[in-house]
């Protein structure tokens, strides 16, 4: 009976883990969807925009996509580090939003609330738009659900902004649904010549009624400056079909919903070149409707939860510490990464407490 029930947690060890820990007070981890050893992640982004938020990401010496106690979400970054703390990634938002078009953050971001957290997936409501968002990934994908009001409603990339140092970057419309580019990042820790592009593809599995792109006018004086309608502003190119690169600059979808339709997105990234990301990003990534109509995210949370719950079960672990762990069926003291053994793990769980004090319920795994 005691094997059984052991085996049975060992199959749902994410129900022990709240993505968000470490979130506020200095620390820099963030609860986004990822998987284990996933290169993609969906980080909600809630450091920019509004005097809403406790803490805005060039505020303070401090680097993180997200913040707790914040209150204005202006998108979800891709390809996110968690717990560094260094300006680096957190680019390619990601915004829904409906009503009259607007592609100033500024202006589009959305105070939220109903937020859900669990490993491989990262719910929200937006409360200006009445929209609901979900997001969860693959290795190298993200999958991106934002179920609509009735009317006008809109998917914004920001490409321009995000948390790295680094500025520049290009976007090119290949089809209806269909968008390619790459942004420059870099400057990881302050570290000025550690500089590289990420390239990414993105479709979107509805039809928009038109399409376009932005890009932040630099401020001319004088008559260079009247010439310029834009001068100093956010410019859209409405249905623009070619390469439009800078440093401020995004695209937007615009799409005509019913009340609690699903618009689904799916974003690829590569390190080496757009081509490499479209050969992975298969026509599959974007989910078909269910006999009722709705839909479900390519890659399901539960796919999420299973492939978490597998490596938690099978990866050896130890602490790096020499504290003492006094648990129910054992007191033992950890040893060091080089002399843990490397046979496959046999997972337990025990109630464990540190200095006498009970904290929680300790998932293991030994030989």
């Amino acid at each position: 009976m005691g094997l059984l029930s052991l085996n049975a947690m060992a199959q749902k060890l994410t129900e022990y883990v709240d993505p968000f820990i470490g979130t506020t007070n200095f620390s820099v981890c963030n609860p986004g969807a990822v998987l284990p050893h996933g290169l993609m992640s969906v980080v909600p982004f809630n450091v920019m925009g509004s005097d809403l938020n406790t803490y805005d990401k060039d505020a303070r010496w401090w680097s993180a996509p997200y913040e707790y106690h914040n209150k204005y979400l202006t998108g979800f970054a891709h390809v996110t580090l968690s717990g560094v703390g260094c300006p680096e990634l957190g680019t390619l938002l990601t915004m829904p939003t409906s009503g009259k078009l607007s592609v100033d953050y500024h202006d589009y971001g959305s105070e939220y609330d109903g937020e859900q957290a669990r490993p491989g997936y990262y719910g929200v409501n937006l409360k200006k738009y009445g929209i609901r968002a979900e997001v969860t990934s693959t290795l190298r994908s993200s999958r991106e659900r934002f179920t609509m009001p009735k009317g006008e409603g809109h998917l914004l990339l920001n490409i321009g902004d995000g948390l790295t140092n680094e500025t520049g970057g290009m976007v090119r419309r290949v089809n209806n649904q269909e968008i390619e580019g790459m942004r420059l990042l870099g400057t990881f820790c302050y570290n000025p010549l550690a500089v590289f592009p990420i390239y990414f593809v993105m479709r979107v599995n509805k039809l928009p009624k038109e399409q376009g792109a932005w890009k932040q006018q630099p401020t001319r004086q004088g008559v260079k400056g009247e010439w310029d309608p834009d001068n100093g502003r956010l410019k859209l190119y409405k249905n623009y079909t070619r390469e439009l690169a800078g440093d401020g600059i995004g695209y937007y979808y615009s799409f005509d919903c019913e009340e609690g339709e699903q618009v689904e997105v799916s974003m690829g990234v590569s390190f080496v070149s757009i081509e490499n990301r479209r050969a992975r990003l298969s026509s599959a990534s974007l989910s078909k409707p269910t006999r009722n109509g709705s839909r479900r995210l390519g890659a399901s949370p539960s796919r999420a939860a299973r492939k978490h719950n597998a490596a938690y079960s099978t990866r050896p672990s130890t602490i790096h510490s020499s504290t003492r762990i006094s648990c129910r069926t054992a007191t033992a003291t950890t040893l060091p990464w080089s002399k843990a053994r490397r046979a496959t793990p046999r997972t337990t769980a025990t109630r464990c407490s540190h200095s006498g004090t009970p904290t929680a319920t300790c998932i293991s795994s030994r030989p």
